[in-house]
């Protein structure tokens, strides 16, 4: 599947400058600060939202290592994974965004996405990967976005679907079997 998906970018997001990247109709997304490491320790922490992760539950030393990861990422690249925050309440309320993926390919990154469990079942996490796969149709040089889902998390497939990805293939990743969605960009 081919999109076109600068033309839809004004339609869910509107793009913006620092410190908000991304605005929708219910969320901003911007780049994470040391201040949201209590909110990712909870997020990273938590059993539900780390069930089908490869790592589990992270301590917070583990979590405070992966902010400066993604801090440091944000000097590399434009794009990364980003704080979500709910307009209504004005706190964080998980991640979404892109981890870059050697894949052999040019320009593949993999659309990311977590959130705290109040605040699922709610569209948000639809509403902040659509603003995400729509900020990448920005950048050219991006050829694919994939999306890695164990088939259990129903939840985030349905994500993935609803954003445009379409399944791709099953396989495997850290001895797991997973399933990859895929939106190929570009022309």
């Amino acid at each position: 599947m081919s999109v076109s998906m600068a033309a839809t970018s004004a339609q869910s997001a509107e793009i913006r400058s620092e410190p908000c990247l991304v605005e929708t109709e219910r969320l901003v997304l911007r780049k994470l600060t040391r201040a949201d490491l209590p909110t990712l320790i909870e997020l990273f922490g938590s059993l539900d939202v780390m069930r089908f992760s490869v790592t589990g539950p992270l301590a917070a030393s583990q979590v405070e290592q992966a902010l400066e990861q993604i801090l440091a990422s944000y000097q590399k690249s434009p794009l990364g994974l980003w704080g979500v925050i709910e307009k209504s309440g004005l706190s964080l309320i998980g991640l979404c965004g892109f981890l870059r993926r050697e894949t052999g390919e040019p320009d593949v990154w993999e659309l990311a996405y977590r959130f705290l469990p109040n605040h699922w079942g709610q569209g948000l996490g639809t509403e902040a990967a659509a603003a995400c796969r729509d900020l990448v149709g920005l950048l050219p040089s991006v050829q694919q976005i994939i999306a890695v889902i164990e088939p259990a998390n129903t939840a985030s497939l349905r994500v993935a679907e609803k954003v445009g990805l379409e399944f791709w293939r099953a396989t495997h990743r850290c001895g797991l079997p997973v399933l990859e969605y895929v939106l190929r960009c570009g022309a």
